[in-house]
């Protein structure tokens, strides 16, 4: 029981954490939206025509580290300075 109200007030119901599943899930849904409009770009079309888009996607997300997930999201959806 001790354990079990620990990981409540820790884990599960923290404020800060569930900030950051929110900013995680908001970035792979984005991801996801992308990679389905612009799979050529990023999806072995072999892996497309033999699993399936949806496949071929979610496994491509799967396996990106966090820092890659990152990455390509500031590329997709950050707007980039237009001088340096």
């Amino acid at each position: 029981l001790g354990l079990r109200s620990f990981l409540f007030d820790a884990v599960y119901e923290n404020a800060i954490a569930t900030s950051e599943f929110r900013k995680a899930s908001g970035i792979l849904s984005g991801l996801w939206e992308k990679l389905r409009e612009r799979p050529g770009e990023y999806v072995d079309p072999r892996t497309i025509e033999q699993e399936g888009l949806d496949a071929a996607i979610r496994d491509f997300i799967a396996g990106m580290t966090d820092r890659f997930a990152v990455r390509l999201f500031e590329q997709l959806f950050i707007p980039k300075p237009w001088t340096e």
